[in-house]
């Protein structure tokens, strides 16, 4: 998996950096945000291969962040939402929106990882080089 980038975005710092040393120990690059706003201030030429998001954070949500992002130039990458709240409603909206997998929280960290492992498989990225 060595490579690949992975953007997380929760507003729980704890997840945030228990999400980062598990990607990281799989050779992940990884970038955090704490809130949707500040996912979408990254600059636009940051190589994200897969999103990892919470769906319910202050301000914007995980699948309106997805939709935002995906309004971007050159946006396709595959997207994990996660959920404490298991409303069946969110995941159908979610998968909607093009989320590729929804899982909930607290988050199985291998589930994560080997989801994450088999979406990027492929070597697509949210932004072509």
């Amino acid at each position: 998996m060595h490579g690949h980038t992975v953007l997380v975005v929760d507003d729980e710092a704890f997840i945030l950096d228990e999400m980062r040393e598990a990607f990281e120990d799989e050779g992940w690059r990884v970038v955090t945000a704490p809130s949707g706003e500040a996912a979408l201030a990254l600059p636009e030429d940051t190589r994200i291969d897969l999103l990892v998001t919470d769906l319910k954070m202050p301000g914007l949500n995980g699948i309106a962040l997805y939709r935002r992002l995906c309004e971007r130039p050159g946006v396709a990458a595959p997207a994990i939402l996660l959920s404490g709240h298991g409303a069946r409603s969110n995941e159908v909206e979610a998968l909607e929106a093009g989320f590729a997998q929804c899982l909930a929280k607290p988050v199985d960290l291998d589930a994560l990882l080997d989801t994450a492992a088999r979406l990027c498989a492929d070597d697509s990225g949210l932004r072509e080089d």
